[in-house]
């Protein structure tokens, strides 16, 4: 692997670090579900494709083949799962409220 890409790799994974112990501290952080759904969304999204980015680069060939379905598949469902759980919040303190 050439130097300039190792480089590239080791930023991503630190890029991916940073961005995933943020989304941990967001979650632990916020002041409701709604912001608590966010922070981990935006940290499964942007900090583990941070790291495929860099498996990417690291590896080439069928590494990156796996890396772009993975990729997709996180882009498709993280956001679904998060509605999904927001939704659910919602319908609960409803419920809550009208009792």
């Amino acid at each position: 692997m050439d130097g300039a890409l190792a480089v590239a790799a080791d930023v991503l994974v630190v890029l991916g670090l940073v961005v995933s112990t943020l989304g941990v501290v967001g979650i632990f952080r916020m002041p409701d579900t709604y912001n608590e759904i966010h922070a981990a969304s935006k940290a499964v999204v942007l900090g583990i494709v941070a790291f495929l980015l860099a498996s990417v680069l690291a590896g080439g060939g069928v590494t990156a083949g796996r890396a772009v379905l993975i990729a997709a598949f996180l882009f498709l469902t993280a956001p679904v799962s998060a509605h999904v759980i927001a939704r659910a919040t919602w319908q609960r303190d409803g419920r809550r409220r009208r009792e």
